[in-house]
Formats: C-alpha cells, sequence, structure tokens
C-alpha cells in the first residue's frame, strides 16, 4: 500500500471539519448497516479511525487495523478502543471477520490480487467486504498523483476485480453526484492543461472540501437528499463509489 509522506497527519487536521468525510461516514453507516450481519467487522487501512470511530458509535465491533506509525496513536485519541498497527498478511485466519472495510483504501495497492486475497482469507465464510473509491479514470488530475492512487474505478471495473477474486458483488452506488463536475472544472482541465503545480494532498482536498458559511449548508442539503435516496435505490454517478461483495 502506498500512502502519502504526512497524509495522516495531515488529513487528522481536516476530517472532523470536512463535508466530504462527514458524507462519506454517513453514506458508509447506512450500507454497513444494511448488509452487516453482527460479528468483528474489520476496518482495514483505516488511517486516523475516523470511520472506526463512527462506526464504534453507531454499535459496530469494529477493529481498526492500520499499517502505518501515525494513524494508530490518532485513532486511541480519537476513542477507537481496537486498533492493530498490522499489514493485513500479519493477521491471523483463526482472527477471522464477519466484515472487512477497504474505505478509499483499494485504489493505493500495488498488488490488488494478493490484497483481495489476504481479505478472502480473513473473512468467514459468506463473510461481506465493503468498498469505496474514487471514480472514472477521465477525472484523473494531479491530486490522484498526490495521493498516489494507482486508478479511479467504476462499478463495472471493481466488480470484474472482485469476481476474479472470489467475491459476488451484492450492490452497488455512486454518490457524491454533483462532484464530477466540479472536479472535472477545478482539478482535471487545469492537470490537462498543465496550469496546475503539486501541493499537499491535503491542502488540495482542504480546498474544495471544506464546507464553509452558506456554501457548506447547501452542500449538507444536497448531500442529505443524497443520503434518503441511497435508502431506496442506487445513485447511477458520482465521484465516488461504494460497493458491497460476500466471499464466494
Amino acid at each position: 500500500m502506498e500512502y502519502p509522506n504526512q497524509g495522516h497527519q495531515q488529513c487528522y487536521q481536516i476530517e472532523d471539519k470536512s463535508f466530504w468525510f462527514r458524507h462519506r461516514n454517513k453514506v458508509i453507516y447506512e450500507i454497513v448497516n444494511r448488509y452487516h450481519n453482527k460479528g468483528i467487522f474489520y476496518d482495514i487501512g483505516g488511517g486516523n479511525g475516523y470511520v472506526a470511530k463512527y462506526l464504534q458509535d453507531n454499535n459496530i465491533n469494529v477493529t481498526m487495523v492500520e499499517p502505518g506509525k501515525d494513524g494508530p496513536p490518532n485513532a486511541r485519541d480519537r476513542g477507537v478502543k481496537n486498533v492493530l498497527n498490522k499489514k493485513i498478511e500479519d493477521i491471523q485466519h483463526k482472527d477471522c471477520s464477519q466484515s472487512i472495510g477497504l474505505f478509499d483504501v483499494f485504489e493505493h495497492i500495488n498488488d490488488r490480487p494478493t490484497f483481495l486475497e489476504n481479505c478472502h482469507r480473513l473473512l468467514c465464510d459468506n463473510g461481506i467486504l465493503f468498498l469505496t473509491l474514487p471514480t472514472y479514470n477521465f477525472l484523473w488530475s494531479q491530486e490522484d498523483i498526490d495521493a498516489e492512487h494507482k486508478l479511479r474505478y467504476t462499478l463495472k471495473s471493481i466488480s470484474k476485480e472482485l469476481n476474479n477474486s472470489n467475491f459476488k458483488p451484492l450492490y452497488g452506488s455512486y454518490f457524491f453526484f454533483f462532484l464530477p463536475i466540479l472536479i472535472f472544472l477545478f482539478r482535471t482541465l487545469p492537470y490537462k492543461l498543465k496550469l496546475t503545480s503539486r501541493k499537499s494532498y491535503t491542502d488540495k482536498k482542504n480546498a474544495t472540501e471544506h464546507g464553509i458559511g452558506l456554501i457548506g449548508k447547501l452542500f449538507l442539503i444536497i448531500l442529505n437528499l443524497e443520503l434518503y435516496i441511497m435508502k431506496y435505490i442506487p445513485i447511477p454517478f458520482g465521484s465516488s463509489c461504494i460497493i458491497v461483495a460476500k466471499k464466494s
């Protein structure tokens, strides 16, 4: 797994204030609550514990797994009870879980088939895998390079990788439906026109995803509507996607 130097510490400064992180947590919990069948939930690559703490506060028996040195102390300071500072390959099969979450993690992985093989090994029979991912390669920009992404996804492309690794997709939806046009105009287009300069990953994330004032309130209304719709039907378009797959 590759992640920007100091990425966890930088994200730790903005996660609680960012509408992007807050809405993603709500989407994750909505889908986890629908498909997770109690038991242990491994949040693999859990970073600073932002997702794990939210799931924990909503009565999910979550254990955060993070191989980096910066994330686990931040997670413990945040109040995450169960934190493992390990790589996925170092977790023993006897510690298998009912569910695994990979929340904006998979796009950082070099050897994705082996990583999915390890997830498959750690899941109990009929265990569930949850993933969130950035979408659409046509939205590629300098931020993806700075974040050390390997690629962006569609539901079709991630479903193919999951099927090839003995996972059966059960559900998929896009979210942040209004962000692709903004990302294209303010990130992708300047990148294609060579008008961007390298900044820290979090500087860019903070500039575009930290809702302030009236704009922040408008985003909140729109995103609450999106979450309400997702309770009934999948969203067909968005800058992120979430997919659920069962171990087969």
